[in-house]
């Protein structure tokens, strides 16, 4: 066989491969990698602003935050203010409210104040909410409530025990593919493929629900159909109804879909685009305990059931947001790359960054400046 023939068969295979599995894979070899620009390239649903937004406090005076707080990196004495720790890690909005005041507001790098920014995992986070509100509303029962009474189909093969909360605290035993290489995993399919209903349908358990914790989107992927099937709206229309509009967000939002159209199905477990203001609107929920403005969104307590230890070690994660080694009870709400809502609770204190950071992403670094900032405030 002469070497044009090869060269021919090869493309050939290559072309057929591609086009027999999920489109997703053309699209992750053109990708490659995430980035918080990627929802400008995938199809989402709108989430339309309140008519009547609810506005936090500026200081009568101006004050010089920025120039006043330092950071040590790396856990070594290389100080650098706070302006230029945002400026040079590739930060997109970085936010500072204390008591509903504002104290500290910078979109560097070319960034301004309505420009979406994306969440990744931290949308998780976000489904635990709404998980509340949906028990508040009585379409949940309660966390026990197993997945089986809303999905029976899931029923024979062995989902009867699995639950709300397996679901919520990542314990469900359900099956995850995680590889990088393998274009067609379900790691990679679920963050740029266009078939996630069906990929949910072919779920199978790995572990006995409740015994193992393992990190992964299924888990949170499968909320979003359950709240789906519990609720009767679409996702985004829940986030609308119970979110959007009661805390009176400034701008609108947009949770990227797997596929363009009606049969469009929102990625629960990543990608919700907004303001960066409009999510600390979200962290004042969470700050005062699901109380908005007097009226209770969450069922009381809602947080700290959620930040309970529960059977099987989760390490510092629970439910969507980790838990901060502080005296004032922080805990923050992360994804991919550095995008955080920070709440601590007994300074009265969000702390919110979004953007960048691609050089070494780790949960401890960002707890860790979280930390310092909490400190000097």
């Amino acid at each position: 066989m002469n070497l044009v023939n090869t060269q021919t068969l090869l493309l050939a295979a290559v072309l057929n491969l591609l086009c027999c599995s999920s489109c997703g894979v053309l699209t992750a070899l053109w990708r490659l990698t995430p980035d918080t620009d990627d929802y400008k390239h995938s199809p989402s649903r709108r989430i339309e602003p309140a008519a009547e937004t609810f506005n936090f406090n500026y200081p009568a005076s101006e004050n010089q935050l920025g120039q006043q707080l330092h950071l040590s990196l790396h856990f070594v004495q290389n100080l650098v203010t706070l302006d230029e720790f945002v400026r040079q890690y590739g930060t997109e909005a970085f936010l500072i409210i204390r008591n509903d005041t504002i104290l500290y507001e910078n979109y560097p790098n070319g960034h301004h104040d309505s420009k979406p920014v994306t969440t990744f995992s931290l949308a998780k986070a976000i489904m635990a909410t709404l998980v509340g509100m949906a028990i508040q509303d009585g379409y949940l029962k309660n966390l026990q409530q197993p997945v089986t009474d809303f999905l029976p189909e899931f029923e024979e093969r062995g989902f009867r025990e699995v639950t709300l909360h397996d679901l919520l605290r990542h314990t469900s035993g359900i099956r995850f593919s995680k590889s990088l290489i393998n274009l067609n995993s379900d790691q990679v399919q679920f963050y740029y493929g266009h078939r996630l209903r069906k990929r949910m349908a072919n779920r199978s358990l790995k572990h006995p629900p409740g015994t193992h914790f393992d990190y992964h989107s299924a888990n949170t992927q499968l909320l979003a159909h359950i709240l789906e099937k519990a609720t009767g709206r679409r996702l985004s229309e829940y986030l609308e109804e119970k979110i959007w509009q009661p805390l009176g967000m400034e701008g609108e939002a947009f949770w990227s879909l797997d596929r363009k159209g009606e049969e469009g199905v929102e990625k629960a477990f990543c990608c919700l685009q907004a303001r960066a203001l409009d999510f600390a609107r979200i962290g004042r929920l969470w700050l005062n305990q699901g109380n908005w403005n007097g009226r209770q969104a969450l069922p009381p307590f809602w947080m700290d059931t959620l930040m309970a230890p529960g059977p099987v070690p989760t390490g510092a994660y629970h439910c969507g947001f980790t838990l901060c080694s502080s005296p004032c009870r922080a805990y923050m709400a992360s994804g991919l790359m550095g995008q955080i809502i920070y709440v601590a609770p007994e300074k009265q204190l969000l702390i919110l960054r979004f953007g960048e950071h691609k050089k070494e992403y780790s949960i401890n670094f960002w707890k860790d400046i979280m930390q310092q900032l909490a400190d000097g405030l």
